[in-house]
């Protein structure tokens, strides 16, 4: 990952700080969205052996244990704003923030004290980019994340209805 720091001059030793804060963020729930992938391909693997009920109530648990675990995850680390958007509500064969262990380019910026944003830009192969901008804020001595954005370089930024 490249990270450019576009922070105020006061503020530009922070950026360890937060990124450290956010990426254990991101980390923490691309593990379990990827444990959520692997449950998920081993019961359709065994859904000829399952019946419905059972597969149902397998999927249940599933998804029972994936919120639970993340709202571990999130709580301390989110604000309450951000929580009460949602979390844990899809997965996928990548992980959401798959690209914080890649090739991805992350912008830190920071102009007071109690505020960051960090945007993660993503190259594709055409001319568009796509991009992931979180707001972080300071609370109790912590950084948390307290919005989550999203959009391209063609589009309007939206706000994510869940991390």
């Amino acid at each position: 990952m490249k990270v450019i720091n576009e922070a105020a001059d006061k503020f530009k030793d922070k950026q360890a700080e937060v990124f450290e804060a956010l990426l254990d963020l991101l980390r923490l729930i691309n593990e379990q969205e990827s444990s959520m992938f692997e449950k998920d391909c081993e019961i359709r693997g065994r859904s000829k052996e399952l019946s419905a009920e059972e597969e149902k109530n397998e999927r249940d648990l599933m998804w029972e244990n994936y919120r639970s675990n993340v709202k571990n995850i999130v709580d301390g680390r989110c604000t309450a704003r951000l929580i009460r958007r949602g979390y844990a509500r899809s997965f996928g064969t990548k992980p959401m923030y798959g690209y914080i262990n890649g090739d991805c380019t992350a912008i830190f910026r920071m102009k007071s004290q109690k505020k960051a944003i960090v945007e993660f830009v993503l190259d594709t192969k055409g001319k568009e980019r796509f991009l992931h901008t979180f707001t972080m804020v300071q609370s109790g001595g912590k950084w948390l994340a307290d919005t989550f954005t999203f959009g391209s370089s063609k589009k309007i930024f939206r706000e994510k209805t869940h991390i």
